[in-house]
């Protein structure tokens, strides 16, 4: 498994990776849409605030993607400013991380976090916010998390209760 930035020759794995997502995945993970505009602009690079990341298996296919933004984003600050933390632009990043359904519960989403926070490490991060926070439904991924230091701060409402966690680094 290789862990990489996504670029512009991912334009049809990753629209690949997007259309076999199960319905229940593609419900729990939505930092953008998975339309082939944005699939195009996301490989080019024109989301500037982004970085994307790419899980990709030996046979080449992507198993797992992340979307990494530093700071928060800007919809999100009223509730994430409610809690007890200090909130850095400069230190602090929101993530997204996804596994393709076939690869979930395989150790791909722990190695692809484990690689993730290296990296964020040595750029000096602080901590890391879930994108969109978690379904409290989605119990599965709750535990994850949790195992991987994530800790919740608080939950809200948005089809569904959802958690906010974090993870300092």
């Amino acid at each position: 498994m290789t862990f990489r930035s996504l670029n512009s020759s991912d334009e049809n794995r990753l629209f690949d990776y997007f259309h076999h997502l199960s319905p229940l995945t593609k419900s729990r993970f939505g930092p953008h849409p998975f339309d082939w505009e944005t699939i195009q602009a996301l490989c080019k690079g024109e989301y500037k605030d982004y970085k994307c990341l790419v899980g990709v298996s030996p046979k080449g296919c992507i198993v797992a993607y992340t979307v990494i933004k530093k700071g928060y984003l800007e919809h999100e600050m009223p509730r994430l400013s409610k809690y007890s933390i200090t909130l850095d632009a400069e230190y602090d990043y929101t993530l997204a991380p996804s596994v393709a359904d076939d690869f979930q519960s395989k150790g791909i989403g722990t190695l692809m976090l484990d690689s993730l926070f290296k990296e964020l490490a040595r750029q000096k991060a602080r901590k890391v916010v879930l994108w969109g926070g978690v379904q409290e439904s989605n119990e599965v991924a709750v535990r994850f998390y949790k195992k991987h230091g994530f800790v919740t701060l608080g939950s809200f409402l948005n089809h569904g209760r959802n958690l906010d966690m974090m993870k300092e680094l």
